[in-house]
Formats: structure tokens, sequence, C-alpha cells
């Protein structure tokens, strides 16, 4: 199981610096756009934005006039998403995902970004349950994660990295018997050398449509990116829209 400081550590300001590099303005605009065909989102649409992180995908879709809940564990995160948001109408939740409050109600739910896997099998599948509870019949759930079988054939123990003028280095472990990824990211700051561990379990596709259809929901599509393009091994994601029918 990931220890809880570590993805809190792993999810503050280094974080933040590094992956503006490659959750770019342009991805965005285009995930966000994708986000409304494949989800069929319509006005007045209540929306859960399940580790939102600074806002990326909740903020924009607030703009067009969907109704916004951002939920993350990330203090330092939500911090940012507050400011950013301004004024607009979105309700933003400090906690933890397998501390879900299942007694809201929403039309869709998304996970962009490999947003769970942070504890075991176990407590993961109770975390899908209650998302089952939580969407109104009819309702989607959008998850963006990925893909264990592309990490797998991309594998290597060391990899290096340029985000901007610095450079970030990785030295990764991956545990066969849980499916675990771990991974501790340096890069010098100051002179120091600086360091954040993400401990997450990687799914394959099947192992994710299995834990779906198992709790209940209908899988009706699933792609190899937000760009909405075919799945196969060697997609570097795994997205999939699931109902509640």
């Amino acid at each position: 199981m990931s220890n809880n400081n570590e993805w809190k550590h792993f999810f503050g300001a280094a974080y933040q610096k590094f992956s503006q590099y490659i959750l770019t303005e342009d991805r965005t605009k285009v995930e966000v756009e994708n986000i409304e065909k494949i989800l069929d989102l319509q006005p007045n649409f209540k929306i859960l934005d399940l580790g939102c992180g600074s806002g990326r995908i909740t903020i924009p879709l607030a703009h067009k006039g969907y109704h916004l809940t951002g939920f993350d564990g990330s203090n330092y995160s939500l911090n940012i998403a507050r400011n950013n948001a301004g004024n607009l109408p979105i309700t933003w939740i400090e906690s933890q995902i397998k501390d879900l409050d299942s007694e809201h109600k929403y039309d869709a739910i998304l996970s962009i970004g490999t947003a769970f896997g942070y504890v075991d099998d176990h407590e993961d599948k109770q975390t899908m349950e209650k998302i089952y509870h939580m969407l109104n019949q009819g309702g989607k759930l959008l998850i963006d994660t990925e893909n264990r079988d592309f990490m797998l054939h991309q594998y290597s123990e060391n990899a290096w990295n340029e985000m901007g003028d610095q450079i970030v280095w990785s030295k990764r472990k991956f545990n066969p018997l849980n499916s675990r990824w771990r991974e501790e990211i340096s890069w010098n700051e100051d002179d120091n050398i600086e360091s954040s561990i993400l401990n997450v379990r990687i799914y394959s596709a099947h192992e994710l449509i299995n834990l779906l259809e198992t709790i209940g929901f209908k899988v009706q599509k699933l792609y190899g990116s937000l760009k909405l393009d075919d799945f196969h091994m060697r997609s570097s994601r795994i997205v999939i829209v699931a109902g509640k029918e």
C-alpha cells in the first residue's frame, strides 16, 4: 500500500512545477472537448472531478456552465485550484478518495490522470462501489489512467527526462505480485537533490473492465487516450467510459 505522506508529497509543489510541461493548455483544451463529447454532457449536469488537482479539467468545465465539484486529497493543489477558479461556483472538497461521501449524487464522475490506485486492491474496489452508488441512473464514469501493458513494455529501472530547463531522473521498481509501480523522481533544486516518490497500483485494461463490470457498471467505450484514439496494447493510457444503466 502506498504511504499516505508519499502521495501527498508527490502531488505538491514539484508536481505542479513539472506537470505544466506535460499537461499543456493545448492538451487540456482537447481533453475537455473530448470529455464533453464522450460523456454527452448536458446543461445543468452535476459533475464530480475526483483527484481534480489544481482544477485543470474542473475549471474549464465549470466555465461551460456545468455544476462542478472538485475533490482532491492535496491541500496544496486545492489552494491553487481555488485561486485559479476565482468566483466560479465550484464546490471544493479536500479528502482522500477512499473516504468519499456516497450520499451525494452526480450525473458524471471523472477520474482523470491516474487519480486512484494509491491504496490496496480491496480499497480500490470499495471506492468503485461508492462511485457506482453516487451516480444517478444513466450516469457515467470516465476513467483515464496509465496502461500497465504499455508501462511494462517501456520499462527500465532508470530514466531521464527534460522538464523545462531541468533534468529529472527516475529510479523505478515494479512488483509483479501486486502490480505496484514505485518510482523515485529526483531533480536538482538550488544545488540540493530533491526527490518524491510515486507508489501506485497500475492496471491492465481487462482488470479495470472486470472490476467495473463486477460492481455493476456497463463498459460503453474504450480508448487509448483522451485524444480518443483506438486502444491497443501499446496505448499509453486506458480511457474507459462506464455507465450505470
